[in-house]
């Protein structure tokens, strides 16, 4: 075991998208990993976070003045 957090990230992706997803093109692939990230990174709770999503943490932190504001994600695709 290298690192605990990398290993279960992994896990995670591909019991919940890799295994669960038939893909048929590269573009695909692409697509269906773009929108699980974004559904992980911005709408799933995280314990980690006393369960708020990163957005609402995130939220929180710069609502406190803890952090400086950080710059609305950008999407792009190639």
């Amino acid at each position: 075991m290298q690192n605990g957090h990398v290993e279960s990230f992994h896990g995670m992706l591909r019991d919940e998208c890799l295994n669960a997803t038939w893909f048929r093109t590269l573009n695909d692939v692409r697509c269906t990993l773009e929108t699980w990230r974004e559904e992980f990174n911005c709408e799933r709770p995280h314990s980690s976070l006393d369960d708020r999503t990163p957005n609402e943490f995130r939220k929180t932190l710069e609502g406190r003045g803890t952090m400086a504001p950080l710059p609305s994600p950008t999407i792009i695709i190639n």
